[in-house]
């Protein structure tokens, strides 16, 4: 079979040269998809930052693409931290953020666009408090996996 060449699907040989081809692209697929994610997982053991919005507590360091302790942030981490195991509920701790004027991570794109410094949402606090980077285990993590991270 070559790329040039008609595939009549009337036919049954047709259908079953489709179904080959198709079996193949899905394997094809899923080999892309696995090498990817072990790519990922061999980065993050090496302790480099794979992508995404940078932790709060973290920064980037641009030629190394390792995570650094931002020592400012991290003080305010582990703050929110102790709120919430003080208070043991969300809603108290988002007033607490707001009454101080906290705000969420400020970090510059490669492009050098500005992101984030936006005011703590339910959402994000919540997705703060189990963020396996920050905690191992955290408060509302029951397991944390080295897988997950």
């Amino acid at each position: 079979m070559s790329v040039t060449q008609q595939l009549n699907t009337a036919t049954s040989m047709g259908r079953l040269i489709l179904n080959v081809l198709l079996s193949f692209a899905q394997f094809e697929r899923e080999i892309i998809s696995e090498h990817t994610r072990d790519k990922i997982a061999a980065a993050r053991r090496k302790g480099k930052w794979s992508g995404g919005h940078p932790l709060l507590g973290y920064d980037v360091d641009p030629h190394t693409r390792k995570l650094l302790v931002n020592e400012a942030e991290a003080v305010r981490v582990r703050e929110v931290f102790r709120l919430y195991l003080e208070h043991q509920a969300l809603m108290p701790v988002l007033a607490e953020l707001e009454r101080r004027g906290w705000r969420n991570k400020r970090w510059l794109t490669r492009k050098g666009q500005a992101r984030g410094g936006r005011p703590f949402t339910r959402p994000r606090l919540y997705e703060l408090l189990r963020n396996c980077g920050l905690c191992r285990p955290g408060p509302l993590r029951k397991k944390c996996t080295q897988a997950s991270m």
